[in-house]
């Protein structure tokens, strides 16, 4: 956290404007009078340690979106490559199975030009559910070797 946002802060807190202070940095009205009295409660002023409170709050509030970034991003880049390039779910399975029914049958559900699509496959929450694992497997012939 800035100097420039500790003393934005600072002034909405002195101006009771409890609506800006939970849109800007996230804190309800207790949290910011907390905040308040602990820094008030140093015969000197501390300020990085109010600064690394706040920091410690905007990384928590900032974490839960971005972990979802890196797929986002992949899916995103992924659709739209297979999309000018014209690579559908056929195109990769056609390389691991010899059977273009099977092919069929495994892809229909699954359009790879989408970023939902892509998705599926990419987050592979699937590999963690045994369950949906072993109904991916039976549906593709599919098989952990």
């Amino acid at each position: 956290m800035s100097p420039v946002n500790y003393y934005n802060f600072e002034t909405l807190l002195k101006l009771n404007d409890y609506s800006a202070i939970q849109t800007t940095f996230g804190m309800d009205q207790v949290q910011a009078n907390c905040i308040e009295r602990w820094v008030g409660s140093f015969t000197e002023y501390h300020t990085e340690q109010a600064y690394a409170n706040m920091l410690t709050q905007t990384i928590q509030q900032s974490l839960p979106p971005l972990r979802g970034l890196a797929y986002n991003l992949a899916a995103r880049s992924t659709a739209y490559y297979n999309s000018i390039g014209n690579y559908s779910c056929e195109f990769y399975f056609n390389q691991t199975f010899t059977n273009y029914t099977q092919v069929q049958d495994v892809c229909k559900d699954y359009d790879f030009y989408s970023v939902e699509g892509v998705t599926y496959f990419l987050n592979g929450a699937w590999y963690r559910d045994a369950a949906t694992k072993a109904t991916i497997m039976t549906s593709t012939g599919m098989s952990s070797a």
